[in-house]
């Protein structure tokens, strides 16, 4: 819908589309993002990272400080709000800096408008007297914020609330605050593999979106998991889910997606406060339904690398057996299996540990 100053040079009610992840890209596949706005480690937004992205983003908003700063700005003013409602596209001054593409929330007042920043992410209140009509040369670049969640983690004791004062918040602004280039993405969920929450007894499906693990490959030899990161500060704990159903569905042009349902927490709590449940079908129905996607990144980690560690030991034994085995061939195969046995050691304890943490958390709700 087009309005304004010069005939039908701005517009108001224009659904702006949200940029898309490139479609080679898939679950496993990683790619460079700046983290623009972070909320909670389950709710933050970013921008991709790659050639013709971020640039553009920048010359959008050089553009329209030129425009807006220059003779014809004031010509694009708004009046008054009355004309104005939720989801209209505008120009406004992000707090007291350049002009940025912005969605109306709500009308504050007839001097405030509460705006989404659709190429950031951020929320923010701001004066009407700082907001224009945005002109349809801004509109052909889609909202560059994509909305992510970090996998794997979720707030300490449970639940969907992150505790009062925001330190998970703030711990991963800082970890994210790195070198341009220097924070990876990697897609765990959300693309080609659809994780769905089931909640109350209409089984209502409520899409998770898209999950991501974030790297800082700047920090240490192996680089720094933000998610790892969390979780050993006491910001955050690994998330342990039951899966309840997995379906496959066919899409556009053929293209398979996978759909993974976890039951609600509350759900789950008020099957294990069934009077006829006793403890032990309560610990039986966990070991039951724990899989690999129930487990925490490092405990799949540590599964991985003892699956890989072991084939390695199978394969190399052959080549060091024999009868002219040397002093050299004993301490490298006694090495390989002081590996695998330590790392064996490892994968128990952390499995005893979140099997203790999620029987623990059932039993006091039971």
């Amino acid at each position: 819908f087009y309005t304004g100053v010069r005939g039908v040079d701005t517009v108001l009610r224009y659904v702006l589309p949200v940029e898309e992840l490139p479609a080679r890209l898939r679950e496993g596949e990683t790619f460079p993002v700046v983290v623009t706005q972070v909320e909670s480690p389950s709710k933050f937004w970013f921008n991709l990272q790659q050639t013709g992205y971020f640039d553009r983003v920048k010359d959008t908003m050089d553009r329209m400080d030129v425009f807006y700063t220059g003779v014809r700005g004031d010509m694009y003013r708004l009046v008054n709000t009355d004309q104005l409602r939720p989801g209209n596209v505008l120009a406004a001054r992000y707090q007291t800096g350049g002009f940025h593409r912005a969605l109306v929330i709500r009308v504050v007042d007839s001097n405030v408008l509460r705006l989404f920043y659709v190429d950031y992410g951020t929320v923010d209140n701001q004066k009407v007297k700082h907001c224009r009509f945005l002109h349809k040369h801004f509109v052909s670049l889609p909202g560059q914020a994509i909305q992510a969640r970090l996998w794997g983690v979720r707030p300490v004791g449970g639940g969907r609330r992150w505790a009062k004062g925001n330190k998970a918040r703030d711990k991963l602004v800082e970890l994210v605050d790195t070198l341009e280039g220097g924070l990876v993405a990697q897609i765990k969920a959300g693309v080609t593999r659809k994780e769905v929450t089931v909640k109350g007894e209409d089984e209502l499906e409520e899409e998770r979106g898209l999950a991501l693990s974030l790297i800082d490959v700047l920090t240490g030899d192996d680089g720094l998991d933000v998610g790892t990161q969390l979780v050993m500060e006491g910001m955050a704990e690994w998330e342990v889910w039951n899966v309840e159903e997995e379906d496959v569905m066919e899409g556009y042009e053929g293209a398979v997606c996978k759909v993974v349902k976890y039951p609600s927490r509350s759900k789950f709590v008020a099957n294990c406060k069934d009077p006829k449940l006793k403890v032990g079908d309560i610990v039986n129905n966990v070991l039951a339904t724990t899989d690999i996607m129930d487990k925490s990144p490092y405990l799949q980690l540590l599964t991985v690398q003892e699956d890989n560690l072991r084939r390695l030991v199978e394969v190399l034994k052959g080549e060091d057996d024999g009868e002219d085995k040397d002093r050299e061939a004993r301490a490298r195969c006694w090495t390989r299996e002081r590996g695998l046995a330590e790392i064996s050691y490892k994968r128990e304890e952390r499995e005893k540990l979140e099997l203790i943490l999620v029987v623990d958390r059932e039993l006091g709700d039971f």
